[in-house]
């Protein structure tokens, strides 16, 4: 009896989350696509991993990646050993932290073999004693919510102050969000690196046959839309003052099809909605008179929260160092290697070849030239190595599943990309066949519509509805909802499950 062919799907969570935050992606997924074939000839399986749950995460997007890598190989071992089945087909999505983490996760099983394209020989490679008993064929590469670009900068005192604690309170994970790691060998940030277009990286999407990035337009205070879209401008800055209108997508909302900002100042003085000048945590939301008392009482809140989180990030990023000079000291004695760490010994043995080649140069500066091309086959060139430090000319965004208005009046709330995530961008929005879908979450309706007629029968105004039970609920931060993540405490959460439709029915099987 022939094995079933099964497609494997990666879900990974974001910072300080835990896989139960992605329960309504896999839902939604399992509902869709269960049961790939009718015949029952091919399945699909997904793995929410548990490697780096909560503090985990602090661990930097490197180790977290090399530790669902772990988990990874021992579920498909599991599935072709127990099941009598043979994983297939590879497809990873990465919600917020988890974003960057898939990107290193596929840049590892595409330099240990793991992936195989469309385009390569597979069976005149099996026979390679390097390569894995298994190959699986990428078919889906989506992010949701996630920092490519990094955490971003803004001209406010929260940003500075973030910009300034978050390196030191986030372990590694918060020095490569800001773009203040360094590599021991290149000195280069780890987001540098992995958008470099000739390391494993960036080579390894491109494997892919769908790669897609999900954005919030506004109110995402987590991950803003320039560093989620790969994009140097964002057009919804002061877009309620702008007057923004957006055409949603008649299946998928909240995505949105297309938006126009007008260019007059008659919105200035609107908005859509009110809302609180101090913004409070849901569970500190109460009605009239209570919420007198929680006002009243926010001058001793603000510092004692302030003061509790300062104290468990501090301990946090103490248990997170440690835990990473361990790992370093497994992988130190054992006999694999990070992929950093292979990446670092390749760089090494570029420096020497050049280093000897220019000593070849000056020793014999009428030599042969031949002689300063002393790379074998297979291996990095100097020129290769230049390139990595050296950022290609930029390239027009792919195109989108939304039209836009350009719209290019500065504004004291735009935010401030430095000239390495300019960089970055542009390396990124070359990779081929990238598409973009960008979510517009600013209220969510609680309660229901009731549709009712007109005494007047001759009225046009017949079919007019009107609300009498809803109420429109502004959404602050849209970085949870995007990905349904808390559905049984937060109903406005349920807003996403457009997002996720659209991301499960778009999937290649």
């Amino acid at each position: 009896m022939k094995s079933k062919a099964v497609h494997l799907l990666v879900l990974t969570h974001g910072m300080w989350g835990h896989p139960g935050h992605l329960a309504e992606m896999t839902r939604i997924v399992n509902e869709m696509h269960g049961q790939l074939d009718t015949n029952d000839k091919e399945e699909l399986h997904v793995l929410l991993p548990q490697a780096n749950r909560e503090e985990g995460t602090y661990d930097g997007i490197d180790w977290c990646a090399e530790r669902v890598v772990d988990e990874i190989l021992s579920e498909v071992d599991a599935i072709q050993k127990q099941h009598d089945k043979r994983v297939t087909k590879f497809s990873i999505t990465g919600y917020s932290l988890g974003g960057l983490v898939a990107r290193y996760i596929v840049g590892i099983l595409a330099q240990k073999g793991y992936l195989v394209s469309d385009d390569d020989d597979d069976d005149s490679q099996s026979s390679s004693s390097n390569l894995p008993s298994y190959r699986m064929k990428p078919m889906n590469f989506s992010t949701i919510a996630t920092p490519h670009l990094g955490l971003i900068r803004y001209s406010t005192l929260f940003s500075s102050l973030a910009h300034r604690l978050g390196p030191k309170l986030l372990s590694r994970t918060g020095e490569q969000f800001y773009l203040q790691d360094r590599n021991t060998t290149t000195g280069r940030p780890l987001l540098d690196m992995m958008s470099d277009p000739d390391l494993p990286f960036y080579r390894s999407l491109t494997m892919f046959k769908r790669v897609r990035v999900f954005a919030n337009a506004v109110n995402d205070l987590t991950v803003p839309y320039v560093t989620a879209a790969m994009e140097e401008e964002d057009p919804f800055v002061d877009w309620e003052e702008k007057g923004l209108k957006v055409e949603y997508h008649p299946r998928y909302r909240p995505l949105i099809t297309s938006y126009t900002l007008s260019s007059s100042t008659a919105h200035k003085s609107k908005t859509r909605h009110s809302k609180a000048l101090i913004p409070l945590p849901p569970f500190l939301v109460k009605p009239f008179p209570f919420n007198i008392v929680v006002y009243a009482l926010l001058p001793f809140l603000v510092p004692l929260a302030f003061v509790l989180v300062f104290v468990r990030f501090t301990r946090a990023t103490g248990r997170s160092r440690l835990r990473i000079t361990q790992l370093e000291k497994r992988f130190a004695e054992g006999q694999s290697l990070s992929l950093m760490q292979a990446l670092s010994d390749l760089e090494r043995q570029v420096e020497r070849r050049i280093e000897d080649a220019v000593v070849d140069a000056i020793d014999d500066p009428v030599g042969d030239s031949t002689a300063t091309n002393t790379n074998s086959p297979g291996t990095s060139t100097p020129s290769d190595t230049e390139r990595m430090s050296s950022s290609p000319s930029p390239s027009p965004p792919p195109s989108s599943t939304y039209k836009s208005s350009p719209n290019k009046e500065s504004s004291k709330n735009a935010p401030l990309l430095t000239p390495l995530q300019r960089t970055i961008c542009a390396r990124l929005n070359t990779l081929p066949g990238l598409k973009k879908e960008v979510a517009f979450i600013d209220e969510f309706v609680d309660g229901e519509e009731e549709h009712i007629s007109s005494p007047n029968p001759t009225s046009q105004s017949t079919k007019r509805s009107k609300k009498t039970k809803a109420k429109l609920i502004p959404i602050r931060n849209s970085h949870a909802p995007i990905v349904s993540r808390d559905v049984r405490n937060f109903e406005h959460h349920r807003i996403g499950e457009g997002v996720l439709r659209c991301w499960a029915e778009g999937l290649v099987m």
